[in-house]
């Protein structure tokens, strides 16, 4: 997997990782307060799932996952808008098909 994403990217995931200094972490939520780009923002900055199917194609377009110990949610970085009208089933569909239903939730939004 090495090279696919930028190592901009994955320097700036462990950095800001490395500036967390806290008692404890008891929740996922904690570790992405900590991390966010704009905590103010309406639009989330970092997406989460459960999915494994789901982190592994956002990793090969790219994106940098941070798995958390004793969680089954893992982050991913960054997340980008339009991806929020994106279902994990897409993956699964053809490709018009998928990109029409994007389409229609985003227009929908």
């Amino acid at each position: 997997m090495d090279g696919i994403a930028s190592p901009g990217l994955v320097r700036e995931v462990k950095q800001r990782l490395q500036r967390i200094h806290t008692d404890g972490i008891l929740e996922t939520g904690y570790i992405e307060e900590f991390i966010e780009d704009a905590p103010f923002s309406i639009f989330p900055t970092i997406s989460n799932t459960e999915r494994p199917d789901v982190v592994a194609a956002r990793l090969l377009e790219g994106r940098a996952a941070i798995f958390i110990g004793g969680s089954t949610t893992v982050f991913i970085v960054p997340h980008l808008m339009l991806e929020s009208f994106q279902s994990a089933e897409d993956y699964y569909s053809r490709p018009y098909y998928a990109t029409m239903l994007r389409f229609l939730r985003l227009f929908a939004f």
